[in-house]
């Protein structure tokens, strides 16, 4: 049987095509239908006809779906109506009935519609909102602080944090978890009626979702406190997810507004969570993987943590130890985009070729630097950690055509086109289409020249001559296959086998500039399958956008979500979660904007407890840009290793984050970004073994083509 849900919203000018977009990526099948309005008496518009809502036609059509989900949401707790009409259904609880899913639902003491109201459930066990009394019927949630905006606008910055615990499972993960806003812009938590759900525990119920023969469940609590410095905890009667009969009670899944389905939706674990426990079995799994960007790279040697480079090295040793463990145990493959260009174009020391080669580094900085290497090499051949070509040293420093003119290019020597061939480097000075071109007018020196389905007959075509060092004009194929061989020669003289990343056949682009469709070809050609890249794929120049599908003749061009925890443009590395002294973006909560009402920045130094608020929103933020990407637009989330692992502790590396009890050399808390993303993931993963896998970036790509059909 296909798994099939229908979709209840009140208008599509609000609609968020995420939820479709997401359902298409898993193989569920769905149908949206429209109320006519939020009141009790609102008509649903379905394709097989007009029903009210409380009528038996309605029902029997509802009984087709695996599930039904209410879309709409809102952030004011006084509103009179949204999703009144719904009142019925949570009485429609045979076993024939589907499960209904409401994920921030209102169903706030300030509807004053009588038809909702005696209609609600007698027995239902959570508290109703009261907007006139929130304190007595709701929890305020990570620190109760105001936002400047209503916390369900946190696209991919303004996280509010949760560690919660699933305890069927008996599983901790940091998830973003919202049950209800108000005008206040502070995220809550419901309060259970503990009378009532301990009768609802204790009365027989059958229907396929519940797993434990009761007609009430508690799915979700806020996680005790594993430090006796944090004081986050929750009375027992506090509940983020619950199961009510064939309802579920969830927090808030995607943000309610109109536009097309992209990363902007950090809260869909509560969508995925949903629907594995209301029975949806969905045709696809989604593969989970990450990427990097410079495995083995230096950073600054200064303030505040002033570690050389032999110590950067110690930490890149034991985290890539950890990471290529871990890869190896979950099966998934970490992509790494290595450096390149430095061998020939670059002195800078602090990128891969330098790092392990230049004079200018001490003997045991590149023995250091040489042990990183060679797990990377080993992970690489085994599939752990492929690498392949990342080249920040052409054009403006941003990659693929990011100049005009890639000045005093050097190439390599050797292969089809090193020094001393004499090979094209730019477009012939006369370009016609081969239909349209006289006989006997191309010059001596013509070629045939396809890129996609453009084919152009070229003569009088500038050449490099013998020399390896010339002015590259970067916008055609010709400067396309001399870059990519040159960085192809340097990925072998490094040991790696390949440039893109052994089967993958992929790489990370550097700066996110895939080039165009020049460069597309030209990587193609070269052998690979995709790339990640921006949407502007040739900044700052601007002059080429990917694809609409990101498919271009067969060819991947993978969405990029960084989930880094430092601002690049203003910091050369992350001061950590917070740091009183970085500056702006330098740090995890300033960059990332989650110092909600100066809650974290204001006592810093004098409550520990804000530490571990500063971790909770940091983890739930990546967490969420990374589940976003996997579930929504099928992509590639990456962070930069060194700058994001700067805060460690460089004694105690690979420890999990422990508050003030560990501090790094700045004497501030201990965190490593990649552990704790890394674990962190593995939680939802263990959550969502019918929706989620580890996979790798060859998954993602098939999986890609098998949804896109």
């Amino acid at each position: 049987m296909q798994p099939k849900v229908c979709l209840v919203l009140f208008s599509l000018s609000s609609f968020n095509r995420a939820w479709t977009q997401i359902l298409r990526n898993l193989g569920i099948d769905y149908t949206l239908c429209i109320a006519t309005s939020g009141g009790v008496g609102a008509n649903i518009q379905t394709p097989q006809g007009v029903f009210a809502a409380n009528s038996s036609d309605l029902r029997g059509y509802f009984r087709q779906f695996d599930a039904v989900i209410l879309c709409e949401n809102t952030s004011n707790l006084a509103a009179t109506s949204l999703i009144n009409h719904s009142v019925f259904w949570m009485s429609w609880n045979d076993t024939e009935d589907p499960a209904f899913l409401f994920f921030h639902p209102h169903f706030s003491a300030a509807i004053t519609e009588s038809g909702y109201n005696s209609n609600f459930p007698s027995d239902f066990p959570i508290v109703r909102p009261d907007p006139s009394d929130i304190a007595g019927t709701l929890y305020a949630a990570d620190g109760g602080s105001a936002g400047i905006f209503t916390p369900l606008e946190a696209p991919i910055a303004r996280a509010r944090g949760a560690c919660v615990l699933f305890p069927t499972e008996n599983t901790r993960a940091h998830v973003m978890t919202i049950c209800n806003t108000h005008t206040d812009n502070i995220p809550y938590y419901w309060r259970l009626d503990t009378a009532k759900h301990s009768t609802l525990a204790d009365t027989a119920y059958t229907h396929r979702v519940a797993r434990n023969g009761r007609a009430g469940e508690i799915l979700a609590v806020p996680a005790p406190p594993t430090s006796s410095e944090d004081t986050e905890a929750y009375p027992a009667d506090c509940v983020v997810a619950y199961r009510y009969r064939n309802s579920f009670w969830l927090p808030a899944a995607l943000q309610r507004r109109p536009g097309t389905a992209n990363i902007h939706n950090p809260y869909l674990f509560w969508l995925l969570y949903g629907l594995q426990f209301a029975g949806v079995r969905p045709r696809y799994k989604l593969p989970v993987q990450i990427e990097t960007d410079h495995p083995l790279q230096a950073t600054g040697t200064g303030a505040p943590y002033n570690h050389g480079i032999a110590t950067q090295m110690s930490i890149l040793e034991a985290s890539w130890d950890y990471m290529r463990d871990f890869a190896r145990r979950k099966g998934t493959a970490i992509v790494n985009g290595v450096v390149v260009g430095t061998k020939h174009r670059n002195t800078a020391t602090t990128f891969h070729w330098h790092s392990l080669y230049s004079t200018s580094r001490t003997q045991a900085e590149r023995d250091a630097a040489m042990r990183v290497h060679q797990i990377l090499v080993a992970g690489h051949r085994e599939g752990a950690t492929p690498c392949g070509v990342h080249d920040h040293t052409i054009g403006s420093g941003n990659g693929y055509w990011s100049a005009a003119v890639s000045a005093n290019f050097v190439r390599h020597s050797g292969m089809r086109y090193g020094a001393p061939n004499d090979v094209p480097i730019a477009r012939g000075r006369c370009c016609v289409a081969p239909h349209v071109l006289p006989a006997g007018v191309a010059g001596a020196d013509a070629q045939t020249v396809q890129v996609g389905d453009t084919e152009l007959i070229e003569w009088d075509i500038p050449t490099s001559g013998a020399g390896n060092t010339f002015d590259l004009p970067m916008d055609n194929i010709h400067a396309a296959r001399i870059i990519i061989e040159s960085e192809i020669e340097e990925m072998l003289a490094l040991g790696f086998g390949d440039g893109y990343c052994a089967g993958h056949r992929y790489t990370n682009t550097a700066a996110n500039n895939s080039g165009g469709e020049c460069y597309w070809q030209a990587l193609k050609e070269f052998g690979f399958r995709g790339v990640r890249s921006g949407s502007a794929c040739n900044e700052p120049l601007l002059t080429k956008r990917v694809a609409p599908n990101r498919f271009w003749h067969g060819f991947h061009l993978i969405e990029d979500m960084a989930v880094d925890i430092y601002g690049a443009a203003t910091a050369s590395f992350s001061w950590g979660l917070f740091h009183p002294s970085a500056p702006s973006g330098g740090d995890a909560v300033r960059f990332l904007n989650l110092d909600h009402s100066s809650d974290i920045s204001s006592g810093w130094t004098t409550n520990p407890e804000l530490a571990w608020r500063a971790y909770r929103r940091v983890l739930c933020q990546a967490t969420g840009r990374w589940l976003a990407m996997t579930a929504v637009t099928l992509g590639g989330a990456y962070f930069h290793p060194i700058h994001c692992l700067m805060p460690v502790s460089p004694s105690r590396v690979l420890d999990r984050f422990d508050g003030w009890n560990i501090l790094n050399a700045a004497n501030q808390p201990h965190y490593n970004h990649a552990v704790e993303l890394l674990e962190n993931m593995d939680a939802v993963v263990r959550l969502l073994p019918e929706y989620l896998y580890w996979g790798t970036i060859t998954d993602v790509m098939d999986h890609r083509e098998r949804v896109m059909g």
